[in-house]
């Protein structure tokens, strides 16, 4: 359920949440299987720093249309295993309304599913100096890309049509062969504020939907807030949501299910 705009206003300032349009405004859409049910889209820019990977910049769609656009530059690390937890504290949530939603959804889903075929395997690894993780989830399959810095061919394709759903002047660190056309009117720009952001990830996870990566981020801003109450219970929603998934059964884990608690415990602040 996509939140209501005052709502999400109310609840974190000036973290702006607005309607993203396209051409088309009307929402009256005859019935479609797009997107299905399970959609969900994670784009994440990976940087390699210190011999340790950061994620630096995150969009996230999901089945409803919600958007969540985060920027982290300044992560939370582990001194002592090097783990790297990205802080979003740049935030930008908005919504597609259903034509968009529904075209991006059509459009990605056979570039993904033959760009996981020519790579030969639905996983592969990040190239040394970074690059992008795009894990696809459709119709009860999922795929999860390596894409490197420098695309070409069908990995090129894919991320034109991911960057052109960010917010204006907002981009991924990619090098694109043909210039980027935003689908999107009435974005604006992320804001930096920690605070704002720690609010708009309660609203959304308010209504108890799980949603593991959104967890994890508002266990991260907790942390670098100070707020240890809040990081415990994020912490402890988190580890619930996913422990199917840690435990091997899901095919669906994503990148932050296979993080366990304790590992997780070392970032929360003094009591």
């Amino acid at each position: 359920m996509v939140p209501s705009r005052g709502r999400i206003g109310v609840a974190v300032g000036a973290i702006a949440f607005v309607l993203g349009t396209s051409a088309c405004v009307s929402d009256d859409l005859p019935p479609s299987i797009w997107p299905p049910a399970d959609f969900r889209l994670v784009v994440e820019q990976r940087d390699v720093a210190g011999g340790a990977v950061h994620v630096t910049r995150r969009l996230v769609v999901g089945p409803d249309g919600v958007v969540t656009y985060g920027v982290s530059s300044a992560p939370l690390v582990d001194p002592v295993t090097g783990l790297s937890l990205p802080v979003f504290d740049r935030l930008a949530i908005y919504a597609l309304v259903p034509i968009c939603l529904r075209a991006l959804a059509r459009r990605l889903d056979p570039l993904v599913e033959q760009a996981a075929v020519d790579e030969g395997s639905a996983t592969a690894s990040l190239a040394a100096d970074g690059g992008y993780h795009l894990t696809w989830r459709a119709f009860r399959r999922s795929f999860v890309l390596a894409v490197p810095k420098r695309v070409r061919g069908i990995q090129a394709e894919i991320m034109t049509v991911v960057s052109a759903h960010l917010p204006l002047d907002e981009s991924f660190d990619v090098a694109l062969n043909r210039p980027v056309v935003g689908v999107l009117r009435g974005v604006p720009q992320p804001r930096a504020d920690a605070a704002g952001a720690l609010g708009a990830y309660e609203d959304l996870l308010a209504d108890g939907a799980v949603a593991d990566d959104l967890l994890l981020d508002a266990f991260a801003l907790a942390c670098r807030l100070g707020q240890r109450d809040a990081a415990e219970r994020w912490l402890a929603r988190w580890a619930e949501a996913t422990a199917v998934a840690r435990a091997g059964v899901s095919p669906f884990a994503e990148q932050g299910t296979r993080l366990e608690p304790e590992q997780l415990a070392a970032f929360l602040p003094p009591g």
